[in-house]
């Protein structure tokens, strides 16, 4: 978990840079390090985290599709983990989602 983190955050560092081929790479690799770490709740966040951040690293890309699923395996891992509850993680999926939906013209999806 440790070093999925520390990969999401090499990509951040790449995102900045504008070298998009290296932070999509280190994003893919904290995902495929987290594949098999879903069982705790911290996992899940810090899962969740991730996805919500290569949502929002491909929504800059302009590749809406993509965000928007991105973004909703986010919110089905925060479902299946805190059911209906409050957590940040969500709400900040929320608002990326929102912020594609309304980049698609989806006015009313993203109210």
């Amino acid at each position: 978990l440790e070093l999925a983190v520390t990969a999401n955050n090499l990509a951040a560092i790449y995102q900045r840079l504008g070298e998009s081929k290296q932070a999509e790479g280190y994003f893919q690799w904290a995902l495929n390090l987290c594949s098999h770490c879903k069982s705790s709740l911290s996992e899940a966040d810090q899962l969740a985290d991730i996805l919500n951040n290569f949502a929002l690293f491909y929504e800059k890309q302009g590749e809406l599709d993509k965000a928007r699923e991105t973004i909703n395996k986010a919110l089905l891992i925060e479902s299946e983990h805190r059911g209906r509850a409050f957590s940040v993680d969500r709400a900040r999926s929320l608002l990326v989602l929102a912020s594609i939906e309304r980049k698609l013209l989806e006015y009313q999806r993203a109210e």
